[in-house]
């Protein structure tokens, strides 16, 4: 088999198989109208005849960029992904992806396809972070598509994603912390805002705490999952990785928290008889359904703008992180309350804490030294 090119128009050319004769004699060609660079034309002819070669049909390239992402989320990530990142991935197509290339033929996607859909990501003044998702979603649904025979490389390879500069960590010190918390006890969820700088958890995790994940003797709680929005509804899922799964320990005031909130929800349960669900949740919404994350995040919000001041409700997951660290704490024990991956990407995410403890390193070597 032979393949050829001919331009028809400037970026418009015509390529040409020849399948060679049928069982007649009569010669058989395969005709494709190709709209592109014309290295990128060559290189389409090099992914049919190397289709043909490989028994795959070539006649099944009418499908758009839209028609695949929507097919491969049906088949393949509702059934291979968690909700939350069919979800996910389903946004990022329709802001992003279907907009610019949706109308693409897959098969005839270029690189310079890939670089308008992040160069518009760009345009509209988001963030590297964004850039670089969009990017990522495609190259793993282009990867499906060279496995089901659909292309013969993913166009993503070769575009680089927007390099996505370290987030700057800059949680409350001690003493803002102290001033901040004290503002929340007046306010709704404040053990549960207390719980997120006391040990460190996500805000999802907290919301799905159960009673029987605490053991308030031994001052240890199990974490197991968090509460997430999908598909509009409030649901507990998996932890984001195996090492988000976790036992960690609380300290002493923060078990005498605990037993009194215990004991005023009973209370109160008693006080509004059968209209409380009682599911063995530690904090949730009035009669007893899973706390939405973001009514804590609300609350923070609002503490933070009565005491003038910005932070995040993250913040004090890396406050807690930061104060062990300076504290002298093990990486890996941070690592473990924390829920990271590995220990290095503790050390990554908080590399910044602090000069004064290299300081100290240098001058702890440089007296060993000296002895």
């Amino acid at each position: 088999m032979k393949g050829s090119i001919r331009e028809r128009d400037t970026n418009v050319f015509q390529i040409t198989i020849d399948l060679g004769r049928d069982g007649d004699g009569k010669r058989k060609r395969l005709y494709e109208t190709f709209r592109g660079r014309r290295r990128d034309a060559q290189r389409r002819v090099r992914e049919l005849l190397t289709s043909l070669d490989r028994g795959v049909p070539v006649d099944t390239g009418k499908e758009t960029v839209s028609e695949f992402i929507q097919r491969w989320l049906i088949d393949y990530v509702a059934h291979t992904t968690k909700p939350r990142t069919r979800e996910f991935y389903a946004m990022i197509n329709r802001l992003y992806i279907d907009p610019i290339i949706g109308q693409v033929n897959v098969q005839r996607l270029t690189p310079g396809d890939v670089q308008r859909v992040i160069g518009s990501v760009i345009e509209k003044g988001l963030s590297p972070t964004t850039a670089r998702r969009v990017h990522a979603t495609l190259h793993v649904a282009l990867a499906c598509a060279m496995k089901w025979g659909v292309v013969f490389r993913n166009v993503c390879d070769v575009i680089d994603a927007p390099r996505e500069a370290n987030p700057e960590i800059n949680p409350p010190d001690k003493q803002t912390l102290k001033e901040l918390l004290s503002l929340v006890m007046v306010k709704p969820y404040v053990v549960a805002v207390r719980m997120l700088a006391y040990t460190g958890i996500r805000r999802g995790e907290v919301c799905a705490l159960r009673w029987d994940r605490l053991d308030l003797n031994k001052g240890t709680m199990s974490i197991v999952g968090a509460v997430s929005r999908q598909d509009g509804k409030l649901v507990i899922t998996e932890p984001k990785s195996k090492n988000s799964r976790r036992m960690i320990h609380m300290d002493d005031s923060t078990v005498a928290v605990l037993r009194r909130h215990r004991a005023e929800l009973a209370e109160f349960r008693l006080s509004v008889g059968g209209a409380y669900e009682d599911h063995g949740l530690v904090f949730a919404s009035p009669f007893g359904r899973l706390l939405d994350p973001d009514i804590l995040t609300k609350t923070w919000q609002q503490v933070c703008r009565e005491a003038g001041v910005k932070y995040r409700l993250h913040d004090l997951r890396h406050a807690h992180a930061t104060t062990l660290i300076e504290a002298g704490t093990h990486i890996k024990t941070v690592q473990n309350r924390l829920g990271h991956s590995s220990p290095s990407l503790t050390m990554q995410v908080y590399a910044h804490v602090s000069p004064g403890m290299d300081k100290e390193a240098a001058e702890a070597y440089a007296n060993a030294m000296s002895e």
